[in-house]
């Protein structure tokens, strides 16, 4: 299942100076290192800082669209709208109830209905088209703060 991640409704898009830190995707929730430059996956259930967002930077490197270490990404945050893709939530599966509440999770990835740190929550499922396929995606509503 390919993975899909847009944002539909303008969120706080803070510029290219992140760095990744190990591999990450668009749509893989982030955390940032005391530095505030370096980005990564969420390790821990509270450290949420935004959503790696975008296409990739390296032109030379078009086979994937996972940013590798050392690329500059795109971070959005604060309140915004998005299509998301089950890849991103833990256990691989989209939510089976509307208005669930979504919770930061270990690797980058969104838990339904339980944690620690809340970041949205998810509306309903819709199908977008993609070349070849239709594909089942979350429609959610997402808050991270954005101090």
């Amino acid at each position: 299942m390919p993975t899909y991640f847009q944002v539909l409704t303008p969120g706080i898009k803070a510029g290219k100076n992140f760095t990744t830190s190990g591999s990450c995707a668009p749509g893989h929730l982030l955390q940032v290192d005391s530095t505030g430059l370096l980005v990564s996956k969420c390790t821990t259930s509270g450290c949420p800082f935004g959503f790696a967002y975008g296409a990739r930077s390296l032109v030379y490197s078009p086979t994937s669209v996972n940013y590798p270490t050392g690329e500059r990404i795109t971070v959005v945050r604060g309140d915004f709208e998005c299509l998301i893709s089950a890849h991103f939530f833990y256990g691989g599966s989209l939510p089976s109830s509307a208005n669930t509440a979504l919770y930061a999770y270990t690797g980058g990835l969104l838990r339904a209905g339980t944690g620690t740190t809340q970041v949205g929550r998810y509306i309903r499922s819709k199908t977008v088209t993609q070349p070849g396929t239709n594909l089942t995606v979350g429609y959610c509503r997402m808050t991270v703060d954005a101090d």
